[in-house]
């Protein structure tokens, strides 16, 4: 996902906050409705976990948060019916959704830009920006502000506003860990490898969750021979499970399921939290939510940050191999071109000091060849950069290049590096260059279209002898490379006027070999 979401058009943010604002106003009045309310210890009726603010912030993190007035106008709307007739009712109108709308805004916008366009449940950094920032600073921040108005405006005792500010951030903090994972989870986490252990494995733990939670939440006699209170956190192994087995999916699963049941449980009048009195039941119903979230939060992020990671190692050691392969592919071909250097070497030296000066020639044209895509990482060099460094050792007055700018892939980049060498050592044994006064011009001319590139070689001082002039084994290298590596043809003439060689290949436009070579 990219750092902002914003909508692209302003028909979608007509269709986006109709569906932001009916969601925020079903949760809310479902909530209203089904949930019991509790009483804390400032006597003000909470409930043990504030679904709105999960399910806004989850939409948001999906569609954007520019659809934050879609929360504004649900919640509005919710409390509207939720209160009427009562004294207070327009306050809590206009007053609690500015903080519901701030709360879930806040959030995505932290989430977002410190996450760093990653999805939070995928790695151990960005749960802990689900937890702190959109878990902790949002909603304090929200309800900071909710709470702050409802106090000013129905005139109430500032004594009650701790207690009341930490049962409201308290109930949102959990909707934040417990309903925005379970939503926003299944865009952007890669999906579980089912196998057959697998599946057996989720099987059995399915059912160790059921057993478990049925068993703590359940009407018990004091006469049990193991009462559920000091046991009321074992169901926390299997979150963990769930977590480490099956990433972040089987983490928020998990947890949600445990939540759900600890709820209604306690909704029913059972279960271990159920002897406690009203204020002690809600902050041990919290609690109990919050360190099953916490938890399953985290080792599922770490799950999937493992499994990414041992994703990567399976990508680089693949690509080692490839990269060995390639390797072990270039050193057969050099030592290949070593070999055929060092036999034509022979046939066309006279004597041991013109063969070595012939062979050793060769191998530093290539080497310096090989110099240069290294420095370059094999990518592709210009043509012109390529022949700068073949004739390092001349005045620039000597060879010029004149034409198109072409750039040449690394196999091409070697033949031609070893074409021009073998032009330059006969220009200065029988050519223009063995002359004081002789030149070289290199024309180039490059067809986008058909990405055929013509080379017109032409060297200016008359030769020393022009008459039955019989290629040697250098212009036979020339004419192979030409014809195998550049995929084109070479037409070789020499006259009394100078030496004319015009080459025409293929340039090649993609290779897989700077990929290879830059990782």
């Amino acid at each position: 996902m990219t750092s902002t979401h914003r909508p692209s058009k302003r028909g979608e943010l007509l269709k986006g906050v109709p569906i932001v604002a009916l969601a925020t106003f079903v949760t809310m009045t479902l909530t209203f409705k089904t949930v019991p309310q509790f009483y804390g210890t400032s006597e003000l009726p909470v409930y043990p976990i504030w679904p709105a603010a999960g399910v806004n912030m989850a939409l948001l993190w999906l569609l954007g948060a520019a659809f934050w007035p879609g929360v504004l106008i649900g919640s509005a709307l919710a409390n509207l019916l939720a209160f009427w007739g009562e004294p207070y009712v327009i306050s809590y109108a206009l007053l609690s959704p500015l903080g519901n709308t701030i709360e879930a805004w806040l959030g995505i916008v932290l989430l977002r830009r410190t996450c760093n366009g990653g999805h939070p449940l995928r790695s151990l950094h960005g749960a802990a920006r689900l937890i702190l920032l959109a878990g902790i600073v949002a909603t304090v921040t929200g309800g900071l502000v909710s709470v702050t108005l409802i106090h000013l405006v129905e005139t109430r005792h500032w004594a009650t506003f701790p207690n009341i500010l930490l049962e409201w951030n308290l109930s949102s903090f959990i909707a934040v860990l417990v309903v925005v994972p379970i939503i926003i989870v299944w865009k952007g986490i890669r999906p579980i490898r089912w196998t057959g252990t697998r599946l057996a494995q989720a099987l059995v733990l399915a059912l160790s969750l059921v057993v478990v939670q049925a068993w703590l939440f359940q009407s018990h006699t004091p006469g049990m021979w193991i009462p559920p209170e000091p046991l009321v956190l074992i169901s926390l192994p299997l979150v963990f499970w769930a977590g480490s087995q099956f990433g972040a999916a089987g983490a928020v699963i998990a947890v949600c399921f445990t939540a759900t049941t600890a709820i209604v449980g306690t909704m029913l009048g059972v279960g271990p939290i159920d002897s406690l009195s009203g204020a002690q039941r809600l902050i041990v119903l919290q609690a109990y939510i919050l360190i099953i979230a916490v938890v399953g939060i985290l080792i599922g992020a770490v799950s999937c940050e493992r499994e990414d990671a041992r994703r990567l190692l399976e990508r680089r050691a693949a690509f080692d191999r490839l990269l060995f392969d390639e390797l072990n592919h270039r050193v057969r071909n050099t030592l290949a071109s070593l070999l055929s250097i060092v036999e034509m070497g022979k046939r066309d030296a006279t004597s041991v000091e013109d063969y070595s000066s012939l062979v050793i020639g060769r191998i530093h044209a290539m080497a310096r060849v090989h110099d240069m895509l290294t420095d370059q990482r094999w990518k592709p060099i210009s043509f012109r950069s390529l022949l700068a460094s073949i004739a390092a050792e001349l005045p620039q007055a000597r060879v010029q290049v004149e034409g198109d700018k072409v750039m040449l892939v690394p196999a091409q980049a070697v033949a031609t590096g070893m074409i021009l060498h073998e032009l330059l050592t006969n220009a200065h044994r029988h050519g223009a260059l063995s002359h004081p006064t002789g030149s070289v011009r290199v024309s180039l001319s490059y067809d986008p279209l058909t990405a055929r590139l013509r080379i017109d070689w032409t060297e200016s001082a008359p030769l020393k002898s022009a008459v039955h002039w019989q290629p040697g084994d250098g212009m036979r290298l020339i004419e192979g490379l030409v014809r195998s590596d550049l995929r084109g043809s070479a037409h070789l003439e020499i006259t009394p006027e100078g030496a004319h060689h015009r080459f025409e290949i293929i340039v090649d436009r993609e290779t897989h070999e700077p990929r290879l070579a830059a990782g």
